[in-house]
């Protein structure tokens, strides 16, 4: 038995997902195939996510219950139907907010107080990254969670944001990125540090400091609220780091191995491989339109 590393008692610690397991099962069931691949193992197929011992049985069915009212409440309208708007409550907030802190926590399970690795750390250093810095919003993430309070800035940006057009610069997978990836990553600048948290079409990031973001109309209310407001807009730097991360998946799509690119394409093949009806078969004809054909000619998605 070990301790729990959110209510901190003593039990058999379950694994968790660090990204909701529906997310996953979603990707596939909506995909080209049932196929999905890891960004930092792009070369071996997965049929899910992330996950770590951390928790207790009844800690595990608290977050579970967080997910699936999102997936059955918001997730489905919004990523399978094309709903751009959407109500939420304290569970909304709550549900942004245990990502987060589950993905430090990992971060520290397999890296030590450091939360990172030295090679990430040493990219960092000019912006003075260190254990204190996560220490402390992990902490805060906790106090939210345990307490039922709001710690830290959750923000998200608009559902769709491209389906009506793409701005000038953008990359020719932007559509099936910003739809379709799920990922997570931390970003920064010299006075910043955010958790970028993205689920299908939501784009989350997590204010890992104290100081308010001065983005406008895309914090989610702590209580109840309503998605978009007329405030709502995105800004250039965070469009810019979408781009980036587009771009970044396209280089681990191409970093697919010969071989891997053969049994991608004899399963594509197969008859009754493909599903036409697929959210990525909306994802990519919308690029095709956009950028042509040869810009969609593409592989398994990363996650």
């Amino acid at each position: 038995m070990d301790t729990c590393y959110l209510c901190d008692e003593m039990a058999t610690l379950k694994e968790s997902h660090i990204i909701p397991a529906f997310a996953f099962r979603w990707l596939r069931k909506t995909g080209l195939t049932s196929n999905i691949r890891r960004g930092d193992q792009p070369n071996k197929r997965v049929q899910d996510g992330w996950k770590v011992k951390m928790l207790c049985e009844d800690c595990e069915q608290r977050f579970g219950k967080l997910e699936k009212k999102f997936a059955e409440k918001i997730f489905d309208s919004v990523a399978n139907d094309g709903e751009i708007q959407f109500s939420y409550d304290k569970d909304f907030h709550q549900l942004w907010t245990s990502i987060a802190w589950r993905y430090l926590v990992a971060k520290r399970i397999k890296n030590g107080v450091s939360y990172f690795d030295f090679q990430t750390l040493k990219k960092y250093r000019s912006y003075k990254w260190h254990g204190k810095n996560f220490q402390w919003a992990e902490n805060q993430l906790k106090k939210s969670l345990i307490q039922g309070c709001e710690t830290l800035e959750i923000h998200l940006f608009p559902v769709g944001i491209f389906r009506d057009g793409v701005p000038e610069g953008a990359p020719e997978n932007i559509n099936r990125h910003v739809d379709r990836a799920i990922e997570l990553d931390v970003c920064y600048t010299k006075n910043s540090l955010l958790l970028y948290i993205k689920i299908g079409p939501f784009i989350v990031f997590a204010n890992l400091r104290s100081e308010a973001l001065p983005w406008q109309g895309s914090l989610v209310e702590f209580d109840d609220g309503r998605f978009p407001n007329e405030k709502n807009t995105i800004d250039w730097r965070v469009l810019g780091y979408i781009f980036e991360r587009a771009r970044n998946a396209r280089r681990i799509l191409d970093s697919i191995s010969s071989a891997q690119k053969i049994k991608i394409n004899e399963s594509m093949s197969s008859a009754g491989s493909i599903n036409l009806e697929s959210g990525m078969s909306d994802a990519i004809m919308r690029d095709a339109g956009i950028f042509g054909i040869e810009a969609v000619m593409s592989y398994d998605h990363p996650v």
